[in-house]
């Protein structure tokens, strides 16, 4: 594809606070976008994301330099990007600016060859393991750390599925979960209602930062579904790292714990 335009605009996240969406257009007029997520914790080499009006510049830096050009693949693209900015955390033009062109011509370069993104990226950069598996589903239940005003320290408990049904009936299916640990913490905690946290995953106050997992546990274990589940979780442990310890429940651990 051939890189006619790209522009910046500010956009609102779902926590209601500023973030970038970047719209990239091809040689045939069609344009692709990409809104760059802006979370509440940042992990300690994470890429730095610039704010507004710096990120109109870098934009505009970005779109100087490729504009006009043609690129085959995602990783020619983003050989460019990263000749345009070389420091460690991306300071320069700004990893959310880098980030959100990367993913529009990605999206434009797989809408070309008439496939879907995640596609485009296994076979580029998977390709040994290359099939017609859908990609794992990563949702979030429970959360906490920076993302809720509860007791537990881990930010996101995760229920992963693999997809042996439809798309459409798994994403009905993990709604209806999602009702069903709802309705089960409000009883166990005798309240009305569960409250959420930042992404709408349950924020309640738990005994430790196991007890999550052990009602997810519970929870995929009663499905009866032909999908596959599992648990994962994201830390964000750089939100609970002070003064060379991991300080979580009270107690102080080092790394080697």
């Amino acid at each position: 594809m051939t890189i006619k335009q790209i522009i910046g605009r500010q956009i609102v996240s779902s926590l209601g606070k500023p973030t970038i969406e970047i719209a990239v257009t091809d040689q045939h007029d069609r344009t692709f976008l990409a809104q760059v997520p802006s979370g509440e914790s940042a992990g300690s080499r994470e890429a730095a994301a610039v704010p507004f009006p710096a990120a109109d510049e870098s934009v505009k830096k970005v779109s100087e330099a490729l504009v006009g050009k043609t690129v085959t693949s995602v990783t020619e693209l983003d050989k460019l990007l990263l000749a345009l900015d070389d420091s460690s955390r991306k300071e320069i033009i700004g990893g959310n600016v880098l980030l959100g062109v990367s993913v529009a011509v990605t999206r434009a370069l797989a809408d070309e060859q008439k496939k879907q993104p995640w596609q485009l990226l296994r076979e580029e950069f998977f390709a040994g393991m290359a099939n017609d598996n859908l990609p794992l589903i990563f949702s979030v239940f429970i959360e906490g750390g920076a993302h809720g005003p509860n007791n537990i320290d881990i930010q996101e408990y995760m229920v992963v599925v693999k997809c042996n049904e439809p798309l459409q009936q798994t994403v009905v299916e993990l709604a209806k979960m999602h009702d069903q640990l709802g309705e089960q913490l409000a009883k166990n905690k005798k309240v009305a209602q569960v409250p959420v946290g930042a992404e709408a995953a349950y924020c309640a106050d738990f005994a430790n930062n196991f007890v999550p997992l052990q009602a997810l546990d519970a929870l995929v274990s009663s499905q009866q579904s032909n999908n596959e589940f599992s648990l994962a979780l994201d830390v964000a442990a750089s939100e609970f790292f002070k003064d060379g310890t991991y300080q979580l429940e009270g107690g102080k651990k080092t790394s080697s714990e």
